[in-house]
């Protein structure tokens, strides 16, 4: 007999026994059955979509609001019973709905979701990653926002280790992570002073390795004024010549460092990445822009880039997502 069929029952006792005999659940779980029975309309999405009262139970009893979570989600769908005034739609919690993908997904059946959003058009697949991507991408943008001053260099490691992608805007090519704070080769037969560059990539095509080392946004880049143009800091120079030594070291130790990788790595002339100061921070004017860019376009091994100008290519990723 069709489920509608008992929804016109005044009485929980013949749907109870339905839904108890369809889902193989015994009636001694009744409170939950009543809850249940109390929203004709959850029963019948329950049924539409497959799941059983046992996967609602078993989510709901996970933790102590989602039950009240559950009945705010059918009620924000204002359907108007026979006997009931409609109601007005509630806001629906976005944690409830995360959560109830994140339990789908530990159940390992995704044949249901996948077919839901295979009824999807283009447009709302569009729309769904556009969403997706707005919301990542801001989410660093305010990161950097709130941020730009701190000079933790492990607060920024661990920024970029949590979201490599960042750094890969940097290149024309695909990349991929290796790893980060990985030994390049060093150590001594007392096994101290090994070197560890930052974050080791790889081209995804070639399998070439890519260094990348960072400072911090509040690194200084120039320092005082020789004639009409400015020095480059110490602090600039020796990570240009760590990133330098970090090369030499791999190239050295290439055949020890990946003879146990599954992955064909390859060091050709490795290219070398710095992210290191900021313009905005620096506040350099016309002169200093110019000393600066002077000296890192003259650059042969090390790439140079600002913090600033990393994070404005992230900027320009979103407004073209946005249009």
């Amino acid at each position: 007999m069709r489920i509608t069929d008992y929804l016109t029952n005044t009485r929980y006792d013949p749907s109870a026994t339905y839904l108890a005999k369809i889902n193989k659940i015994p009636l001694t779980k009744g409170s939950l059955l009543k809850n249940v029975m109390s929203h004709p309309e959850l029963i019948t999405q329950i049924i539409d979509s497959g799941l059983t009262i046992e996967m609602i139970k078993v989510w709901a009893m996970a933790e102590t609001d989602r039950w009240a979570q559950l009945q705010k989600l059918v009620e924000s769908k204002n359907i108007a019973l026979e006997h009931e005034e409609p109601k007005e739609q509630a806001p629906v919690s976005l944690d409830s709905v995360i959560s109830a993908l994140q339990y789908l997904a530990k159940l390992g059946n995704t044949e249901p979701l996948m077919a839901k959003l295979a009824e999807l058009g283009a447009n709302d697949l569009n729309t769904i990653t556009s969403v997706a991507g707005i919301v990542n991408l801001r989410r660093i943008l305010d990161i950097w926002e709130n941020e730009k001053k701190n000079s933790s260099e492990e607060f920024w490691q661990g920024v970029f280790t949590s979201d490599s992608w960042i750094i890969s805007q940097v290149f024309s090519y695909p990349v991929v992570i290796i790893k980060d704070k990985a030994y390049v080769g060093g150590k001594t037969i007392g096994n101290v002073d090994g070197n560890i560059v930052d974050f080791l990539y790889a081209n995804q095509i070639t399998n070439n390795v890519v260094l990348v080392e960072i400072k911090t946004p509040t690194t200084k880049l120039l320092s005082a004024q020789y004639r009409n143009v400015f020095s480059i800091s110490t602090d600039l120079s020796g990570a240009i010549n760590q990133t330098l030594n970090y090369r030499g070291e791999i190239e050295k130790n290439f055949h020890a460092l990946f003879s146990g990788s599954e992955n064909k790595y390859q060091v050709i002339n490795p290219r070398c990445l710095l992210i290191v100061g900021s313009h905005e921070n620096e506040q350099l004017d016309k002169i200093q822009m110019k000393s600066f860019e002077i000296f890192r376009s003259d650059l042969k091994s090390v790439e140079v880039i600002t913090f600033d100008e990393l994070f404005a290519k992230i900027r320009l990723l979103l407004s073209l997502i946005e249009k």
